[in-house]
C-alpha cells in the first residue's frame, strides 16, 4: 500500500507500519481525507485522523499487531470481514506533527525488533539490575507506547512526568533511609568504641584508691558513693554563664544566659575537655532565674529526666 500524502509514493508491505507512518507524519494534515480500503465492504471516506483512527481500532485492530499480520501473509491466518464505520465522527485531534514526535530519529530497525520486546519480563545478568537496564526498560517503555499502543504525544509526555516524578521521590526517600542506615551505624560504633574507654577508666581509678585510701577522683570514691551501684556510670551536671551581644539591634548591652551542661564523670581525662563530652541541657535567660519559684521550675524537667 501507497501513502497518498506523501510527494515520493511510499509504500509500505505491512498494515502496522502504514498505520504507524500515518500517525506520526500526517495526522495533523490539513485537508486530512482518507478512505479505507483494507476490505470490500469498507471505501468509506473520513475527514479526520481521529475518525479513521477509531475505525481502524474498532474494526482492523488485528492488523496493528505485527506478529498476527505476518501469520497472516504467511497464510496463516485468515482476517474475518467487518462492517464498515459508517458514521463520521469529527472530533479535535491532537497535534502529532513531527516536531512533536518522540525519537522521530530512531532507527527504523530499533522499531521494528520492538515487537518481539516484552514489556513486562526483562532478563538480567546475574540477577543485577543496574543503571542500563533501567534506562534500557525505559525506552522499551517509551517505544511500545508510541508503536504498539500508538499513543498521543501529550499523552505520553503526561505518562512519563509521572513516572519521572516518582522516581525522584523514590531516589529521595532511599537517599533518606541510606543517611539513617549511616547514622545509626555511626552512633553503634560510637558506643562500642566509647563503652571500654569508660570502663576501663573506671577500673583504674578504683585499683588506685584501693591502694591509697586518701585519693578521690570522682564522687564514686566518696562515703556516699561507695553506696551507689557500682554497674553504673555517673552523670555529672554543672552549670556556666556566658554573655552574648546583638550589634545589629537598637540596645547593644550584654544580654547573659544561664546555660546547664551534663557530662560523664567517668571519662577519661583525655577527653572529658573535649566538646563531643560535653553536651547542653537547658539554656534560660539569667535574669528570669531571680525567685527560687522560677528556679525550681527551671530545674525540674531535667530532674524528672535524671529520675527516669
Amino acid at each position: 500500500m501507497f501513502c497518498k500524502f506523501c510527494t515520493i509514493n511510499r509504500s509500505f508491505n505491512k498494515f502496522f507500519d502504514y498505520f504507524r507512518h500515518i500517525t506520526l507524519y500526517h495526522a495533523n494534515e490539513r485537508n486530512f481525507q482518507l478512505t479505507c480500503d483494507i476490505s470490500s465492504c469498507c471505501g468509506v471516506v473520513y475527514k479526520t485522523f481521529t475518525s479513521y483512527k477509531m475505525h481502524i481500532h474498532r474494526h482492523h485492530r488485528s492488523l496493528l499487531n505485527p506478529s498476527f499480520q505476518q501469520q497472516e501473509n504467511n497464510g496463516i491466518v485468515q482476517l474475518p470481514i467487518q462492517q464498515p464505520d459508517t458514521t463520521h465522527i469529527y472530533p479535535t485531534t491532537i497535534d502529532y506533527t513531527d516536531e512533536n514526535v518522540i525519537y522521530s530519529d530512531i532507527d527504523h530497525d530499533i522499531l521494528g525488533n520492538q515487537s518481539n520486546m516484552s514489556s513486562t519480563q526483562v532478563s538480567y545478568d546475574d540477577n543485577k539490575v543496574d543503571i542500563i537496564a533501567v534506562q534500557q526498560l525505559y525506552s522499551r517503555f517509551l517505544l511500545e507506547m508510541r508503536e504498539q499502543h500508538i499513543l498521543p504525544q501529550l499523552v505520553i509526555q503526561s505518562i512519563t512526568t509521572y513516572i519521572v516524578n516518582l522516581l525522584d521521590i523514590a531516589v529521595e526517600l532511599i537517599e533518606e533511609q541510606a543517611k539513617r542506615g549511616n547514622m545509626i551505624q555511626q552512633q553503634s560504633a560510637s558506643t562500642n568504641d566509647v563503652l571500654p574507654l569508660l570502663t576501663e577508666n573506671v577500673r583504674n581509678q578504683v585499683a588506685i584508691t584501693q591502694a591509697d585510701p586518701d585519693l578521690m577522683f570522682s564522687f564514686r570514691d566518696g562515703i556516699r558513693g561507695r553506696k551507689k551501684n557500682k554497674q553504673s556510670f555517673m552523670i555529672q551536671l554543672y552549670v556556666d554563664g556566658i554573655g552574648v551581644t546583638n550589634p545589629l539591634g537598637p540596645k547593644k548591652d550584654q544580654h547573659k544566659l544561664t546555660m546547664v551542661y551534663f557530662t560523664l564523670e567517668d571519662t577519661p581525662d583525655t577527653f572529658r575537655s573535649t566538646l563531643q563530652c560535653i553536651n547542653l541541657a537547658a539554656i534560660c535567660y539569667t535574669k528570669y532565674l531571680d525567685t527560687d519559684e522560677k528556679i525550681r521550675k527551671f530545674y525540674e524537667p531535667i530532674i524528672n529526666d535524671l529520675n527516669d
